[in-house]
Formats: C-alpha cells, structure tokens, sequence
C-alpha cells in the first residue's frame, strides 16, 4: 500500500520518472548554487551570457541622462521600496528614540548616584573634620595639663626644704 501511494506521487515509474522529468526540463539551479551550463552552448552561464552581452548591445557613447528619467526611476524605485523604506525609518526613528531615552534615563541616573556619593563624602569629610578638631582640643588640653603638672613638679624641687635638722 505504501508502494502504491509512492508511485502516485512520483508519477508511475517512481524516482526514474521524476529524473527524466528534470532532464526534459533542463538543469535546475536551487536557491545558493551557481548555474554551471547554459542550455544554448553547453559553455559555462558566465561565458556565454557575456558572449550574448557583447553580440547584443552595440558600442555606443555613455546615454545623456534627462530630468525626467530621473523622475521616473525615482517614482519607480518609490513604488518598489518606498513601504520598505518607511518602515526602515520608522524602525530608526523608534531606535534612535529608544537611545535618546536610554541616554537620558542613564544620564539622570548616573547624576543621582553622584549627588548621593557627593553628599556621603561631605558627610565623611565633616565627620572628619569634627574628629580631628576634637583630637586636636584633646591634645591641646592635655598638652596644657602635661606644661601645668611639670611646672609644679619643677615648683617643689626648687623649693627650699624646710627640714627636721637643720
């Protein structure tokens, strides 16, 4: 049974059948390969269509291009790329707005997290500043203390000793 469907597939003779077929129809070229042949000369598909280019189009000077050929081409390459070209700079414009507002979103956050580190330096550096003033009156004090003590230190060596047997 699968025999059967196979064959009506493939038309009778099975895959002879689709062979000849090709060869009746001529060489086919899938999507990717290079036509090797042409039909006309059996010379490779490059060769003979510059063979045929030559024969075909005589030597004549470059053509004077006028405005309204211009026009044309540009009226017909509007209708076979205009949808494709709108949508593009639809695409672009989203893209571009997309980056400006990524730009920005980036740019305010990269402001905020340089306000909060600035403010968390003047924080640290006032808290320095108190610390330091603080050790320094500290020092200071017990500077005057150390010069106070050592004066009345001094005081009682040199003073004169009253003493038991004198």
């Amino acid at each position: 049974m699968l025999c059967a469907f196979k064959e009506s597939l493939l038309g009778g003779n099975g895959r002879f059948a689709m062979q000849k077929q090709r060869q009746a129809s001529g060489p086919e070229v899938r999507k990717g390969e290079k036509k090797m042949h042409s039909a006309e000369d059996g010379k490779p598909a490059g060769q003979a269509s510059a063979v045929r280019a030559r024969q075909v189009q005589p030597k004549a000077s470059p053509p004077e291009v006028d405005q309204s050929s211009v026009g044309n081409v540009d009226k017909i390459r509007e209708i076979l790329f205009g949808s494709q070209m709108r949508d593009f700079e639809t695409r672009m414009a989203r893209l571009e707005q997309a980056l400006a507002e990524a730009t920005a979103n980036l740019r305010e956050s990269t402001y905020k997290r340089l306000e909060t580190l600035e403010q968390h330096f003047t924080k640290e550096l006032e808290a320095l500043e108190s610390r330091q003033k603080s050790e320094r009156e500290d020092r200071v004090e017990t500077a005057r203390k150390l010069a106070q003590e050592m004066k009345q230190a001094d005081e009682i060596r040199h003073r004169p000793r009253q003493g038991v047997g004198g």
